[in-house]
C-alpha cells in the first residue's frame, strides 16, 4: 500500500519538473478516487504543456533541432513515458 506520495513511481520519475508532481501530491492528499484522478489528469495536462513548450521554443529558434529533441525525451523519460 502506499504511504506517502513519496513511494507513488509517477511521483518519484516526475520529480524533475515541478508542477507535475505537485499535482499529484495534492490529489494524492485528497483520499478520494475521483479527486486523485482529477489532479492526475492535470498532471498529465502539464507534461503536455511543456512538450508544446519545447516546440515554441524549437520554432522560436531558442532551441536547436538536436537539443530540443534531447530535452523532449529527457522530458518523456523523467515523466515515465
Amino acid at each position: 500500500m502506499t504511504k506517502t506520495f513519496r513511494d507513488l513511481k509517477v511521483w518519484q520519475k516526475s520529480h524533475d519538473f515541478t508542477f507535475i508532481p505537485t499535482n499529484i501530491v495534492e490529489g494524492f492528499k485528497r483520499r478520494s478516487t475521483k479527486e486523485y484522478s482529477h489532479f492526475l489528469n492535470i498532471a498529465d495536462s502539464s507534461l503536455e504543456e511543456t512538450k508544446y513548450h519545447l516546440i515554441l521554443s524549437l520554432d522560436l529558434e531558442y532551441l536547436s533541432n538536436k537539443d530540443s529533441k534531447k530535452l523532449e525525451n529527457y522530458v518523456m523519460k523523467s515523466a515515465g513515458c
